[in-house]
C-alpha cells in the first residue's frame, strides 16, 4: 500500500488504542487492504486516488474515538456502492455486523428518484430506518459527510449548494441531537460558507478584526482562575475558544445586537476530575468574579435531552462578559464527541452513561415518529421540525414525566398521552388555573387535560400542534372527517335524485348497484358519489336496470316536504323564484322554498339556519329546474398549510373547471392559510369536482361549503 495511506492507518489504529479500547489492529488493515484493492485505479473529482476518501473518513472517525468495528465498516462503506463487490462477499469476510453497519450506509443512496426532493425524502427515510438499527451507521455517514464538505469545491455550484443545504438542514441538526456539537459546529460552518458567503465574509472579518483582542482577554483571566484553583488544591484544565461562525452569525440574526453587543462569544472551559468539585469551582467563580443574574444553567443536574451536561454561568472580567462552563473530563468528552463516546464507554457500566442510553433510546422513537405521516413528501418537513427542536420535560397530575419537543401546547401532551384524549381535548389546566390549548407549556409544568365528548380537532389546532405525533393525528382527523363528509353529501345526492322521481329502492336492489360497481360497503358507494366519482344519471341506470318493475309498483312512496298539518304544499311554476344568499344552494342539493310574498319563493338548502326562525307554513317542497346555461353562487372556505404559490395552484384549479369566482379572501395565521371563496358552479356535481381537485392540491387541510 501507498506509503502515506498506510501510515494513515497505523496512525488510526494507535490512536484508537491510546483510548484504552480493546482494538483488533488486523482486522483494520485488512479492512484498509480490502478497500484499497476495490477502489484500484478510481479517482475522485479532485483527482486523488478514491481510497484517500475512506481512509480520511476512518481519521475523522478516529479522532471522534469510536470502536474498531466503526472504523473497518468506514473502510468498507463505499465498497458496495462504488465497486462490483457484493455485500454477500462483506459479510463472509468481515462477519454480519460490518455487513450491517456497511449495508446501512448503502442503502441510503440506492434508489433513484425523477426528482431531487423524492430521492431526499426517500434517502432521508433509509438513513434513519438505519440508524434506528445501529446508529453507527450516522457516525459514518457524519464523518463522510465532513470529508465531502472538506472536498466540496471540486464539485459544480449548483451541487455544492444542494450538499450544503441538506447538510444544515438535516445533518447538523441531527449531530446536535445526538450531543456531537465538535461534528455539528464543522458542518453548519462549512454549510454556511456555501449557501450565504456575504454573510460568512462578514464574520469572518469581524472575528480576524477581534481575534488578537480576544485571545488576549483568554490569555488574561486564564492564569488567574488556575492560580485559584490551585490554591483550593483543584486539578483542572483551563481552556478558551471562540464560539463557530454559524453560532456568531445566528446571534446576530435572532438576539438583533450588532456584533460588539453579543455577550458569549468568548467561553472559557474549566474541566476537572469530579463532579462534586464542579459546584466548588462554580462558588468560586461566582466569588472572584461579578455574575450576572439569571445567566446561569444547571446541565449537571438538569442534563440537556442529548445527555449534555455542564454548568454554565456568565461573569463579568475586566469589564467584558464571558461565559464560563465547569465540567468533568467524562462530561467534556460526551460533550464534544456525543454518540461517539457512548461507544467507547459501552461496556464499562458507567453510571455517567446512563443519561446517554437513556438519550438513544428516545431519539429512536423521536425518528421513528418522524415517518408517522403518510404522505411521504411530508417526511422531509417533519424530520426537520423533529431534529432541529429542543425537548422539555412536564408532567402528568401523578408526577409522570412526559418528553415533548420545545415549543409544544397542551394538545401536543394530550396526544402523547393518548389519541383519544388529544381528539376530544377542550383546554387543560396547569398552575391551578385553566389554559387554552394554545398555550405553550414550561418545563416542569404539571398538566391536566380537559376533555368533551363533543370536543374534536379542526385545523386550526396545526397552528400550535408542535410534535409529529399531534400533527399527524389531527391530519388522520381531519381526512377522516372528509371521507365521511363526502359519505354524508354522496348519500344526500343519492336520496335527493330518488326524490325528484319519486322513488324508494329495497334492500335488494341496493346490494345489486353496490355489486355493479365493485362495492361492499354502502359507504363506499356514497363516498364515490359524494366526490364525483359515480354520477346521478349513471346510478339511476343502474336502479333502473336492476330493479323489478312489480317491486318497485310495490315500494314507490312519494317523498315530501311536509307542513306542520302534514299537508303537502307544492310551489306554483309561475312564481317568481329567488337563491338565498346566505346558503347558496346549488341545482343537486336538497332545497325547500320559503314564501316570500304571494309571487316569490326563496331557495334555501333544506339545512340551512335561517330555517329554523322561519313560519312552517311558508316553507314549501321544492325540486330542482333549471336551465342547462344558468350559473350559481357557491360560498366555500379552503384550509390548507401555508407555502409558497398555494393560492396560484388553487386559483389554477378553480379556472381550470372554468369556475368565475366573484369574492377571495385569503388569511394566514400560524402557517395555516384559510381562503374565503365564492364562485359561479353549474350544479352540485361541478362544485364536487372542485372539491375533488382542490384537495389535490399539495397541504390543503379542509374544504367545506359555509353559510353565512
Amino acid at each position: 500500500m501507498p506509503s502515506r495511506y498506510k501510515i494513515q492507518i497505523e496512525n488510526i489504529i494507535t490512536r484508537l488504542e491510546a483510548t484504552g479500547m480493546k482494538v483488533n489492529g488486523e482486522l483494520i488493515r485488512d479492512a484498509y487492504n480490502y478497500a484499497f484493492l476495490a477502489h484500484k485505479n478510481v479517482f475522485r473529482r479532485s483527482g486523488k486516488p478514491y481510497i484517500e476518501h475512506p481512509v480520511m473518513v476512518a481519521e475523522i472517525l478516529s479522532e471522534l474515538k469510536v470502536d474498531d468495528v466503526t472504523i473497518v465498516a468506514a473502510l468498507l462503506h463505499d465498497v458496495v456502492e462504488d465497486t462490483e463487490i457484493s455485500g454477500l462477499e462483506i459479510k463472509e469476510k468481515f462477519g454480519e455486523t460490518i455487513f450491517e453497519i456497511v449495508n446501512g450506509v448503502t442503502k441510503i443512496n440506492e434508489i433513484y428518484f425523477d426528482t431531487f426532493e423524492e430521492k431526499q425524502t426517500e434517502n432521508y427515510r433509509k438513513l434513519i430506518l438505519s440508524m434506528i438499527k445501529d446508529l453507527r451507521v450516522i457516525l459514518i455517514k457524519f464523518a463522510d459527510r465532513i470529508h465531502n464538505m472538506r472536498t466540496i469545491r471540486f464539485m459544480k455550484p449548483d451541487k455544492q449548494k444542494k450538499i450544503a443545504r441538506e447538510t444544515i438542514d438535516i445533518y447538523a441538526p441531527l449531530a446536535y441531537r445526538l450531543g456531537m456539537f465538535k461534528v455539528k459546529n464543522e458542518l453548519e460552518d462549512r454549510a454556511f460558507e456555501i449557501l450565504d458567503p456575504v454573510n460568512y465574509e462578514m464574520v469572518s472579518k469581524k472575528l480576524e478584526n477581534s481575534l488578537e483582542s480576544m485571545e488576549n482577554y483568554i490569555k488574561k483571566i486564564t492564569p488567574v482562575i488556575i492560580q485559584e484553583l490551585e490554591k483550593k488544591n483543584i486539578k483542572a484544565e483551563v481552556n478558551g475558544r471562540i464560539k463557530h461562525y454559524y453560532s456568531i452569525f445566528n446571534k446576530l440574526t435572532y438576539r438583533k445586537k450588532s456584533f460588539e453587543e453579543i455577550l458569549d462569544i468568548i467561553a472559557l472551559r474549566i474541566i476537572i476530575p469530579d463532579t462534586e468539585d464542579c459546584y466548588n469551582v462554580l462558588s468560586m467563580v461566582h466569588m472572584m468574579f461579578t455574575p450576572i443574574q439569571g445567566m446561569f444553567n444547571d446541565y449537571i443536574a438538569a442534563p440537556k435531552p442529548n445527555g449534555y451536561q455542564s454548568l454554565h454561568t456568565k461573569v463579568v472580567f475586566d469589564n467584558r462578559v464571558i461565559e464560563i462552563q465547569i465540567r468533568t473530563a467524562k462530561m467534556h468528552e460526551v460533550a464534544e464527541f456525543g454518540l461517539a463516546a457512548h461507544w467507547r464507554y459501552k461496556t464499562s457500566n458507567n453510571a455517567d452513561l446512563h443519561a446517554i442510553d437513556d438519550y438513544i433510546l428516545k431519539l429512536r422513537n423521536v425518528l421513528r415518529e418522524s415517518f408517522e405521516a403518510n404522505d411521504p413528501k411530508e417526511i422531509l418537513e417533519e424530520l426537520k421540525l423533529n431534529l432541529a427542536s429542543g425537548e422539555i420535560f412536564v408532567f402528568t397530575p401523578k408526577k409522570d414525566m412526559v418528553t415533548l419537543p420545545a415549543g409544544s401546547t397542551p394538545i401536543d401532551f394530550a396526544y402523547k398521552i393518548h389519541e383519544n384524549i388529544g381528539n376530544h381535548c377542550i383546554a387543560a389546566k396547569s398552575k391551578g388555573k385553566v389554559i387554552p390549548l394554545s398555550t405553550v407549556l414550561e418545563k416542569g409544568d404539571i398538566v391536566e387535560i380537559i376533555t368533551s365528548p363533543k370536543a374534536f380537532p379542526s385545523y386550526q389546532w396545526l397552528k400550535f400542534a408542535k410534535s409529529q405525533r399531534a400533527r399527524t393525528s389531527i391530519k388522520h382527523f381531519l381526512k377522516r372527517t372528509e371521507y365521511n363528509d363526502t359519505v354524508k353529501l354522496g348519500r344526500d345526492i343519492f336520496l335527493n335524485e330518488l326524490n325528484k322521481y319519486n322513488l324508494t329502492i329495497d334492500r335488494d336492489t341496493v346490494k345489486l348497484v353496490l355489486k355493479s360497481y365493485g362495492f361492499s360497503a354502502v359507504e363506499d358507494f356514497y363516498y364515490s358519489v359524494g366526490n364525483g366519482d359515480i354520477k346521478p344519471n349513471q346510478f339511476m341506470r343502474k336502479i333502473s336496470t336492476n330493479r323489478k318493475e312489480s317491486v318497485l309498483e310495490r315500494l314507490v312512496q312519494k317523498i315530501r316536504i311536509k307542513s306542520p298539518k302534514d299537508k303537502p304544499v307544492e310551489a306554483e311554476p309561475t312564481k317568481n323564484i329567488i337563491y338565498a344568499s346566505c346558503c347558496h344552494p346549488l341545482p343537486g342539493d336538497t332545497i325547500v322554498g320559503q314564501l316570500i310574498d304571494n309571487n316569490t319563493v326563496k331557495i334555501h338548502l333544506s339545512n340551512c339556519p335561517v330555517l329554523g326562525s322561519a313560519d312552517p307554513s311558508t316553507l314549501l317542497n321544492t325540486n330542482w329546474e333549471v336551465e342547462k346555461d344558468e350559473d350559481f353562487e357557491v360560498s366555500f372556505k379552503v384550509a390548507a398549510e401555508d407555502r409558497p404559490n398555494l393560492l396560484y395552484e388553487m386559483i389554477k384549479v378553480v379556472n381550470s373547471l372554468n369556475i368565475n369566482l366573484t369574492y377571495l379572501d385569503v388569511k394566514v395565521e400560524d402557517s395555516i392559510a384559510v381562503g374565503n371563496f365564492i364562485g359561479k358552479v353549474k350544479n352540485l356535481n361541478h362544485f364536487i369536482k372542485l372539491r375533488k381537485k382542490l384537495f389535490g392540491v399539495k397541504g390543503v387541510l379542509s374544504i367545506e361549503r359555509f353559510v353565512q
